[in-house]
């Protein structure tokens, strides 16, 4: 975290991590963060994060707490804004991956396949909701803007 936190700086914003282990820590973690005042929240992209995605949804809401997804689908949930590698993408590189080892090719020695299309999707009906106003220029550049 050491190297996002010095970028930020850089930035000059204070970025405050909250680490969640578990489901049950999800709520706390947002609940400390809205404590905190953060100004918005970067939700990094992870599995239980996904499972959990309308408990974080409709918490960051109701705090009012404007909140940047990994995955464009959360905000197709009423998440706020998605900034993330293109999902088809993404699903296509792993079934790449899956197929190397299912003909034999050791895992250890697979190349590391990134993604190389991302997409940003912003939710217009959220941002109304919990009174952020997202500049004209970041909807431009938005690929979906969910009215």
């Amino acid at each position: 975290m050491g190297e996002v936190e010095a970028v930020g700086r850089d930035l000059g914003l204070e970025l405050i991590a909250e680490e969640v282990r578990n489901v049950d820590g999800i709520s706390r973690g947002i609940d400390a963060l809205a404590a905190a005042h953060v100004e918005a929240i970067n939700l990094l992209g992870s599995v239980m994060f996904y499972i959990a995605r309308k408990l974080i949804i409709d918490r960051t809401r109701a705090l009012r707490l404007p909140t940047i997804y990994w995955w464009a689908d959360l905000v197709r949930d009423g998440g706020l804004i998605g900034y993330g590698p293109n999902e088809e993408e993404a699903a296509r590189l792993h079934v790449q991956q899956a197929v190397r080892v299912l003909k034999g090719a050791a895992p250890g020695q697979l190349p590391v396949l990134q993604p190389t299309r991302f997409e940003l999707v912003i939710n217009l009906g959220t941002a109304k909701s919990i009174s952020v106003i997202i500049p004209q220029s970041l909807l431009l550049r938005a690929d979906e803007v969910i009215e």
